[in-house]
């Protein structure tokens, strides 16, 4: 989902409008009972000003993420891992700064959330990271599952603005059976997975 820039309640987070994922590109590697497999997603900022995005997505509950970059036109920016505030606290430095920036962070032990920060009008950004699991074990076989979406999950009201990102409010009117990320308008997600 993408933050509008446009005018907010006081203490509030913009409208939210999709964010156009482009293409998903999965290549998976299985060695022995593990297995890494390389993510490549493209997105495009359709907006005519520079903004902010946000988006979640599922992992297996046992992934680790090894290898993390964002890619726009010519130039490479590569992840550093560091622990969580150290983390935050760059990416709001290079936000406030006015660079692009991503900070990715673990949500549960299967979603995992991106943040990505002044995001130019028309670009694409090209997001690439590395994930190694284990295989699962069924019946005397391995079993190879990659998930591509983060199911309507419920949020107790207690738990308002907590994650998951985007999350809302269980009992909101416009929540139809108290599900606590929705999902974007087909019209606006026509993307492709390889």
């Amino acid at each position: 989902r993408l933050l509008h820039p446009g005018p907010a309640p006081a203490g509030a987070l913009g409208p939210v409008i999709g964010f156009p994922l482009r293409h998903t590109e999965v290549h998976a590697r299985v060695a022995g009972t593990m297995v890494v497999t390389t993510v490549v997603q493209v997105f495009e900022n359709p907006l005519t000003e520079p903004t902010d995005a946000v988006y979640v997505f599922p992992l297996g509950a046992h992934a680790a993420i090894s290898a993390y970059r964002i890619v726009i036109g010519a130039r490479t920016i590569e992840g550093v891992i560091q622990r969580r505030a150290e983390a935050r606290a760059t990416y709001d430095a290079a936000r406030t700064a006015g660079h692009t920036a991503a900070l990715l962070e673990q949500v549960t032990a299967n979603v995992f959330s991106q943040r990505l920060a002044n995001l130019a009008p028309g670009d694409q950004i090209e997001v690439r990271f590395e994930v190694s699991e284990p295989l699962a074990v069924r019946a005397g076989q391995l079993e190879l599952v990659f998930p591509l979406t983060v199911g309507p999950r419920y949020l107790p009201a207690t738990r308002r603005g907590a994650a998951p990102v985007s999350a809302r409010q269980a009992g909101d009117p416009d929540v139809a059976g108290e599900t606590s990320v929705g999902y974007v308008d087909a019209a606006i997600a026509g993307n492709t997975v390889s």
